[in-house]
């Protein structure tokens, strides 16, 4: 019998999302965003789901970041703190929104204002709590009513638009099993009316009503999406799930036969139907299917036969060496046997005991020589011939030995130099690091520019390069591409020399810590440096500075801590000590920022997570030993970078710690910072008053 807390649990319904997003052109990507996600641990198993729906009207470059920076916002902040509720997470992520839409509009950027549609909540057990803003609706369809609980939720928002007052009401209720709830924008509005998409719901089935909507919305949409949950009980989510693999398992069946011919073809039943693609003039037809597949075999039988024929070669080239090895072995067997007829053995054994004398050495060879000659004079003729065509044989398989040895060797061995006096190099052995695992010898790094004075540290934004030099308050703007560098100067008659430097792509902005441990902010959209509030602790000695999200934060190898700093009105709030106690880092060199925080010692990263070590990661070791002296990653990274400078090389992991390349060249050296650019799959090496480049691919 289940305990009452077992059957309370099981008896909630379990929400099942299905996301569509609708994006026809690449271009307008970046406006748009449907989300929903499930709890990441235990501790945050009582927040639930939370999802949503953004889109933005405004198609100008100072907005193209505005939904990933919301998104980011509201996903980072809801989980964040496990022991507050579904509720008062979703008010606090939708604030902190609230909050980075303000900061953008201190610096300027404001096309997005009123242009904001929203539509996302929280489930967690039968209870949502959800918000909209904008051109977006909530339906819920409950025994075969629909009803538009969304309505009249901004009712009371002011036509001036507030960035602190964008997000605010938020409505609560209760589910129920069977329940079916649709979070759209109003494109599908457009397509549907309320009576249609409940009488859509109740004739066809769960995925055939959503492969209905996903179709109407391509053919009808440039940038969409709709959310549609439905709350099902614990039976048919295992129906459900089993189905999925039913369905999957038909599907490599289907893919194992052979294809259909054009006209059966037209005969397969589709259950969602497809917008087709319209037909454009002026556009040739890729050549015909059968006529590459004819070309690719004819390719392969050609290089099939190459490799059969050389195996062929190189078959009976053994199989010759076998047979004469075998002759070769029976030739001596025999005259080991004849030795052994005539006694030597014992002749032998007499001759080393010490028995005979040394003078008497000469003589005895002689009458052995002698006594050899007249046993082989009484062999008959036919085994004369027979021993020494056996010889001659030995002889010649030796002799076709050495032609083909030193044939092979001319083919493989480099060629001298042919001119006259021109000394032939001899090849130096591979280094060590060139048999390590996953080695990759890169070409010689590109220089990209060359920077007017020395420079420690570098950083990218928006696909440009910052730099601060070594002494002094500006810093250098470079563009890769065209390679041009542009300098400018801090205005600011308090600011000391620049130490630190750290992007936050959410803000468009780069925060520079001086040497009064000062917070400077640089916009590059307006060139603007301000100087910006935060209070650091006193004797402070950061090794480095990095951002996530709209925090920053500050490794102290020397206090064993890394501070984090929120990110509020006029600078940053209050200081937090990230580390929880019984961390060691005091001989950290750097640290990054992905999914964990990585912090990097002299021989190896450890991962962090949530101010602890992260045990489930551990990082590989590679053959040949490690000297880290700069690590590098950023949110939405798909790896870390570790920069060797002693073995020539940038070490590429993967967040799980597995090594997935070495890049190695001589180049590779007296490198004082570097960063990786997975998006263009480039690495930048800082490299005293240069800056290179190498290619990841």
């Amino acid at each position: 019998m289940a305990t009452p807390g077992k059957k309370k649990k099981n008896g909630y319904p379990k929400p099942v999302f299905r996301e569509i997003f609708i994006c026809a052109k690449k271009e307008l990507s970046p406006y748009g965003s449907v989300f929903a996600l499930s709890p990441g641990n235990y501790e945050q198993e009582k927040l639930g789901a939370l999802f949503g729906i953004l889109k933005i009207l405004d198609f100008s470059a100072d907005s193209s970041y505005v939904v990933n920076l919301l998104t980011s916002v509201i996903k980072k902040e809801y989980f964040s703190r496990p022991e507050r509720s579904a509720e008062e997470s979703f008010e606090a992520s939708l604030r902190k929104a609230n909050l980075a839409l303000a900061e953008l509009a201190r610096h300027g950027t404001t096309g997005w204002a009123g242009k904001i549609s929203f539509a996302g909540g929280a489930i967690e057990r039968n209870n949502l709590h959800f918000s909209h803003l904008g051109d977006t609706s909530v339906y819920l369809i409950r025994s075969g009513q629909i009803a538009q609980i969304s309505k009249g939720l901004d009712e009371g928002k002011t036509s001036e638009p507030h960035p602190l007052k964008t997000f605010t009401d938020i409505s609560s209720g209760k589910l129920e099993k069977g329940d079916k709830i649709i979070f759209a924008t109003s494109d599908l509005m457009d397509i549907f009316s309320p009576d249609e998409l409940r009488h859509n719901a109740a004739r066809f089935s769960r995925e055939e009503f959503t492969g209905l909507i996903e179709a109407s919305l391509h053919a009808n949409t440039e940038l969409g999406g709709v959310i549609v949950i439905d709350l099902l009980d614990q039976a048919e989510i295992k129906a459900l799930f089993d189905s999925s693999r039913t369905r999957q398992a038909r599907s490599e069946k289907m893919a194992a036969l052979p294809p259909l011919d054009e006209a059966k073809k037209t005969d397969v039943f589709s259950p969602a139907p497809k917008k087709q693609a319209p037909v454009l003039s002026g556009i040739k037809a890729p050549p015909a299917r059968e006529k590459q597949s004819n070309l690719y075999i004819k390719e392969e039988e050609t290089k099939t036969q190459k490799i059969f024929f050389t195996a062929k070669i190189f078959s009976s080239l053994k199989s010759f060496c076998l047979a004469a090895a075998k002759y070769i072995t029976a030739f001596f067997k025999n005259l080991a046997a004849f030795f052994r007829r005539l006694e030597i053995k014992e002749k032998i054994f007499f001759l080393f005991r010490g028995k005979m004398k040394p003078g008497h050495l000469v003589e005895k060879i002689t009458g052995h020589s002698r006594y050899f000659a007249g046993r082989i004079s009484r062999i008959g003729s036919g085994k004369k011939k027979f021993y020494a065509g056996i010889v001659s044989a030995a002889v010649l398989v030796l002799i076709l030995g050495a032609v083909l040895f030193k044939a092979f060797s001319k083919k493989t061995a480099p060629e001298p130099a042919n001119q006259t006096g021109v000394q032939v190099e001899v090849p130096t052995p591979k280094p060590p690091i060139l048999e390590d695992k996953q080695i990759k010898s890169v070409s010689e790094p590109e220089t990209v520019v060359d920077l007017p004075q020395k420079t420690n540290n570098i950083a990218i934004l928006d696909n440009s390069l910052f730099a601060i030099p070594e002494s002094g308050k500006s810093i250098l703007k470079i563009n890769p591409e065209s390679k041009n560098v542009e300098e400018f100067p801090c205005n600011l008659e308090n600011a000391r020399n620049f130490k630190l430097l750290a992007p936050m792509p959410h803000l468009k902005t780069i925060f520079i810590l001086t040497e009064d441990r000062k917070i400077i902010s640089f916009t590059p959209v307006n060139k603007n440096f301000q100087e910006n509030l935060i209070e650091l602790p006193p004797n402070v000695n950061p090794i480095n500075m990095k951002s996530y999200l709209t925090y920053l934060y500050f490794l102290d190898a020397s206090a064993n801590q890394i501070y984090r700093y929120p990110r509020a009105e006029g600078g940053f709030g209050d200081r937090q000590d990230w580390l929880k106690p019984g961390s060691d880092i005091k001989g950290a060199l750097d640290f990054a920022l992905n999914d964990d925080l990585y912090v990097a010692s002299g021989n190896g990263i450890t991962a962090y997570l949530q101010g602890r070590k992260d045990d489930t990661i551990t990082f590989e070791k590679p053959a040949v030993s490690l000297k880290i002296d700069k690590i590098y990653s950023a949110p939405g990274m798909e790896n870390i970078y570790a920069l060797d400078n002693k073995n020539h090389r940038i070490i590429q992991y993967s967040k799980d710690g597995k090594i997935v390349s070495q890049f190695w060249n001589t180049s590779i050296s007296n490198v004082t910072d570097f960063v990786a650019d997975e998006i263009n799959k480039s690495v930048f090496l800082l490299q005293d008053k240069k800056i290179l480049k190498f290619s990841l691919e």
